[in-house]
């Protein structure tokens, strides 16, 4: 079985702090765009009835993933000060 651990690097004077924060704020918006859409599907109860059982749960799975990506990027702006 293979353990993942985070490393985190001091990345002052290493990186432009403000670049870094601004393409994760424009990776946020978009995820969080991303997520308003499939959301916006899964709403929609003739999707939902309509669609086949295993795209609904793609979708719901695409969804899970999405909000798991926006909190590490949260994470990551919190970082960065």
């Amino acid at each position: 079985m293979l353990a993942l651990d985070e490393v985190y690097v001091p990345l002052k004077g290493l990186i432009d702090v403000d670049a870094e924060r601004a393409r994760k704020r424009q990776e946020l918006e978009k995820a969080e765009k991303h997520l308003r859409s499939i959301e916006a599907k899964l709403g929609n109860e003739k999707f939902v009835n309509r669609a086949k059982p295993e795209v609904v749960e793609r979708e719901r799975q695409r969804a899970a993933e999405i909000k798991e990506r926006i909190a590490r990027i949260k994470e990551a702006l919190e970082s960065l000060g």
